[in-house]
């Protein structure tokens, strides 16, 4: 049986971020790895068509969003549960009309029809479900909206700090007609961090049918 329950903060609870980006509300920060280094995989996935529509769920306050705009993709939706973080976000690009800042519960996005994404960027979001209560349950919910909300052949990538064998069984289910594969990602240097001795991230890419 594979562990997926971490021992970390409670990543998995709005109230921590909430009070992490309190702290820090002038910071930019991206988990694992940055838009530049992860260009290369996702740009065969992606459309600067005007119609094309991006998620970035547990968005933070990572500037991959705007470096993705930047980059000629002009439909971006980024959402996050917390409200601290959104707001900070909205008031940091108000003048960036087509890269949306929403306050949401990821696992429960009601608010948005089903087949309506052509790309999910998660980066961290389900690693960070898979730490605190309820964390197995809380992390499938999860992965069962984003393959609600995301169109057919279309893909949801998954940047993740967790190897194959603790995440392609999460990932993967009968119920879900989606094709998962990964690729393995070496870890950037961390300037002023102790790195751990696994100096690898992966990248799950899930293809709906």
């Amino acid at each position: 049986i594979h562990t997926y329950i971490c021992t970390m903060p409670d990543y998995g609870n709005p109230s921590y971020w909430d009070e992490r980006y309190s702290a820090r509300s002038n910071e930019s920060f991206d988990w694992y790895q940055s838009y530049d280094m992860l260009k290369p995989y996702l740009k065969p996935l992606l459309s600067s068509n005007v119609d094309f529509e991006v998620l970035i769920p547990g968005c933070g306050n990572s500037s991959i969003g705007v470096e993705m705009f930047q980059d000629g993709y002009q439909n971006i939706t980024c959402v996050d549960s917390s409200t601290v973080v959104v707001q900070q976000m909205q008031e940091r690009y108000h003048n960036i009309e087509s890269l949306e800042f929403i306050p949401a519960n990821c696992c429960r996005l009601e608010f948005v029809p089903e087949n309506c994404f052509d790309f999910i960027l998660d980066k961290a979001l389900l690693d960070s479900l898979l730490c605190g209560d309820s964390s197995f349950s809380k992390a499938t919910d999860y992965i069962w909206e984003m393959y609600r909300i995301l169109k057919p052949g279309k893909a949801f990538v998954v940047v993740s700090h967790g190897n194959p064998n603790t995440r392609l069984n999460l990932l993967n289910s009968t119920d879900r007609q989606w094709k998962v594969e990964s690729v393995e990602l070496s870890k950037p240097p961390l300037t002023g961090f102790t790195q751990d001795l696994n100096d690898t991230h992966y990248i799950y890419v899930c293809t709906k049918n």
